[in-house]
């Protein structure tokens, strides 16, 4: 093996290399352009072709990333892009209008085509990896260290759904001037007077793209921290500007009523400082556990409740073990503490939400210079052994085999995901004589149900008047008959017990005992709570007797969505979950 990487250490100076890399990463996100319009692309795409339901066309600059707003939220719950049970002030509005003018370039260059607009993605992340190999570069100059680095971080499979699915643009949006954002410090620091005002900029830049643009500073921190050689006032100096831009654009974002609220999925740090610290440190772990050791941080809401906290915990003796081990072989580099404290520090904005590999693109800057070094010091450096450390040859295995060929495979994950999890209740529901009709799903996937209307409107199908879900697919349901009118459903397990079922409530808040949610169709009353105080029954009494040919009937079974007849009184029909 050794002599195989004394091989690809001459490959890794290659003045070339870039040029292969930039091959290489078009070539793995490739499947990108067969993912289509999925999820929350949906909802954009209505508001592009006039049928929008949080925004229109003239307002998608400001209001592309608005899902929910207590103004919105009646109409919302009414037409069913929000389950009944999301509270009447649940909010998830946020502000990117610079990766909305990306996708408004989408609408204006090709409306309708996904296949151009997934090719600006591909654009995108290819400048991205640019910026990131300059980087490396200005930090190790042109050597192996950097060369590998960019490859490892090209071809990393985290930015597959970044690439794949569209409404997650703004992640590579936010990494190409966040990471430009540091370059222009960097310069700015070795003495270029206009990067005063152009690296700020930036930042400004980068925060108008997404909130993940705030990562930027980890890194503007780091650099100043571990590579500058200014006096500490001189450097504490430098970065005045940056948290001038971070506080003038928090101020602006809370004024104009951005941010999330009522969520146990999305915390905002500056409207809910108690809940994000109480879940930072899982998540955080299990992002790190994500960048460095591939573990699937996604799966984690998924997970039984029982068993969802222990992921984090498994993912810290591994962690803890490669620190040390690395430090070890690193100790005394400023470079290695530049990246790992960026690594570390460039995790917690990206906290504000559940952990997944798409949230790792400033995470993965230091992760794939860090593996790098590590590779570097083991295999080519002074005191290399004649055979690579076990530890190493895993982490190279990871970074350097299994990454790049996951790459494709999660470049096309988003369309995967979506005929999964998100599509089937839409599949289920006729194209044609559903007009006027309210389509009522027993049991679904909350985004699944949420997703027909927004699918159909965008794509100009015939859509029913309104979406119901009465219960989430996450549990066994016990679907009771009343009367002919009524059904009680029985969820042992509690609603919002799973991670994955608090992305519209929080399970720190939970209906109270005899709360009525009225909607046109039915009302819906919570009967009682399980021994851990989550809403365990409830009963939805509709307006129309239950076999009325205005109401049409769906479950999800073996995560399909299949015709259900509504049990008669006194009758009960189980319902097991579907994940």
């Amino acid at each position: 093996m050794i002599a195989a990487l004394r091989q690809l250490e001459a490959l890794l100076r290659h003045p070339r290399l870039a040029l292969a890399l930039l091959l290489a990463v078009v070539l793995g996100c490739l499947p990108a352009l067969a993912v289509g319009y999925q999820a929350d692309d949906w909802q954009q795409e209505a508001m592009w072709a006039g049928a929008g339901f949080t925004a229109d066309a003239a307002h998608a600059p400001m209001e592309m990333f608005t899902f929910a707003t207590p103004r919105l939220d009646p109409q919302l719950r009414d037409l069913g892009l929000l389950p009944w049970w999301a509270p009447t002030d649940l909010t998830t509005r946020l502000w990117r209008p610079l990766t909305a003018l990306t996708h408004l370039a989408d609408h204006i260059l090709a409306p309708g085509d996904s296949v151009v607009a997934h090719l600006q993605s591909i654009a995108w992340m290819c400048a991205l990896v640019l910026l990131a190999r300059a980087l490396y570069v200005r930090v190790h100059g042109p050597s192996a260290v950097a060369g590998l680095a960019a490859v490892l971080y090209g071809l990393d499979e985290a930015h597959g759904v970044p690439v794949g699915w569209l409404a997650n643009r703004n992640a590579l949006v936010t990494g190409v001037l966040g990471v430009g954002t540091v370059l222009l410090y960097a310069r700015t620091r070795a003495g270029w007077r206009a990067g005063k005002l152009w690296g700020p900029l930036a930042l400004g830049a980068a925060l108008l793209a997404g909130e993940a643009g705030l990562a930027a500073t980890a890194w503007l921190f780091a650099w100043a921290v571990c590579l500058d050689r200014g006096t500490p006032a001189d450097r504490a100096r430098s970065l005045l500007p940056y948290a001038a831009v971070v506080v003038l654009w928090r101020w602006t974002y809370n004024a104009l009523g951005y941010g999330t609220h009522g969520s146990g999925l999305y915390l905002d740090p500056g409207t809910s400082p108690v809940a994000f610290a109480t879940a930072l440190l899982p998540r955080a772990v299990l992002l790190l556990g994500d960048q460095l050791l591939s573990a699937p941080s996604v799966v984690q809401p998924f997970l039984p409740p029982g068993l969802a906290p222990w992921m984090a915990v498994a993912c810290v003796p591994p962690l803890a073990w490669g620190a040390w081990s690395a430090w070890r072989l690193l100790r005394g580099s400023r470079e290695a503490g530049f990246w790992a404290l960026g690594m570390v520090l460039s995790v917690l904005p990206v906290s504000a939400t559940f952990p997944a590999a798409r949230l790792l693109t400033f995470v993965g800057i230091g992760g794939a210079a860090l593996v790098a070094m590590v590779v570097d010091r083991a295999a080519w450096g002074p005191g290399a052994t004649p055979r690579l450390p076990v530890w190493v040859a895993v982490l190279l295995g990871l970074h350097l085999v299994l990454a790049p060929l996951l790459l494709p495979l999660q470049a096309y994950g988003p369309k995967l995901v979506a005929d999964t999890f998100f599509n089937p209740c839409d599949l289920a529901v006729p194209d044609r004589g559903v007009a006027g009709e309210t389509v009522v799903f027993v049991t679904a996937n909350e985004l699944c149900a949420a997703d027909v209307l927004p699918a159909r409107r965008a794509s100009g199908r015939e859509s029913p008047r309104a979406v119901r879900i009465l219960a989430s697919a996450l549990y066994d349901v016990d679907v009771v008959g009343v009367d002919d009118h009524t059904l009680d459903l029985r969820i042992p397990s509690g609603m919002q017990s799973t991670t994955a079922d608090t992305l519209f409530r929080s399970p720190d808040d939970p209906l109270p005992v005899g709360a009525e949610v009225v909607l046109p169709e039915v009302t819906l009353t919570v009967l009682s709570h399980n021994p851990a105080g989550l809403v365990d029954h409830v009963r939805a009494r509709f307006t129309t007797r239950l076999d009325d040919p205005s109401l049409r009937w769906f479950a999800t079974e073996n995560l399909r969505a299949t015709p259900f007849v509504p049990p008669a009184p006194g009758a009960v029909v189980s319902l097991p979950r579907a994940f």
